[in-house]
């Protein structure tokens, strides 16, 4: 069914194949190859955030939302992609929809983002002071995540600043090799906050969780490669020890020290 309502595109290594900033309605399917993802937040400064493989998809957000490519997709090497318009998408939905899972899985992520961004804004308002300060009020029984760098501000779909309620929150590497079943047909995501790392890896598939004990926040690493790094000391997983996050402000390396997602945490 999906190849009656498809097109099949190559492309050599080097080809950009969207631009950051310029408008798509077609959804990629990559069927053999790696393309990278780069962004430019200032000029002359390009920022890798994410390379992707055999089955995996980009050029989803765009189709769903309207919006202007979020950042530059480029071949690695020689790549072929299965390309749907949206009216093609919405066709095949109608008819057999388990052939574009991997489609709607993405699609579902980035409206869990959307979802996120209106908490986001809605707490920066409940956050404004009486001096008239937009201090971000993380309410009791919670905690904030925010990205310190791009690729983790990536991972967080761009958001500021995620609130965070519901416990244990599992981290770690993104996989093609997700459940079969969808979220929304009853699956479910091994993480909460899945990133996109290259190799060489620093982030393992399930590198570590955040747990409430009581009132008391706790970063827990799950027997990761590289460890965790809290405040600039490492947490391993293999001494099965626990990092009590007291209130404040927390900064977390997934993987090592130098690690490109950094994150910050905080407990009130």
């Amino acid at each position: 069914m999906l190849e009656n309502h498809s097109s099949i595109r190559k492309f050599p290594k080097g080809t950009v194949i969207l631009h950051e900033g310029e408008f798509s309605d077609d959804v990629y399917i990559i069927l053999s190859g790696r393309v990278s993802v780069t962004r430019c937040p200032r000029p002359k400064m390009e920022v890798l955030l994410a390379e992707l493989g055999e089955g995996e998809t980009f050029g989803e957000l765009s189709m769903f939302d309207g919006a202007a490519n979020s950042a530059t997709v480029r071949a690695s090497e020689d790549v072929q992609v299965r390309v749907l318009s949206k009216d093609q998408l919405l066709e095949v939905m109608q008819t057999d929809a388990s052939s574009v899972q991997v489609v709607l899985h993405s699609w579902f992520r980035r409206l869990s983002g959307l979802t996120k961004r209106v908490m986001e804004l809605e707490n920066r308002v409940a956050g404004f002071s009486a001096e008239g300060n937009k201090d971000f009020a993380v309410k009791a029984g919670a905690i904030a995540i925010s990205g310190l760098t791009e690729p983790a501000k990536h991972a967080l779909d761009d958001l500021a600043v995620v609130m965070i309620d519901s416990f244990p929150y599992r981290i770690g590497r993104y996989s093609k090799h997700q459940p079969s079943n969808l979220w929304f047909f009853g699956g479910s995501s091994r993480n909460h906050l899945d990133i996109h790392d290259i190799s060489p890896y620093v982030v393992s598939r399930q590198h570590c969780r955040i747990e409430k004990r009581g009132k008391d926040m706790y970063l827990v690493d799950q027997d990761s490669r590289l460890g965790t790094w809290v405040d600039g000391k490492k947490n391993e997983g293999l001494t099965k020890d626990s990092v009590l996050l007291t209130p404040g402000t927390h900064t977390i390396h997934i993987g090592d020290a130098k690690s490109p997602f950094a994150f910050g945490v905080i407990v009130p």
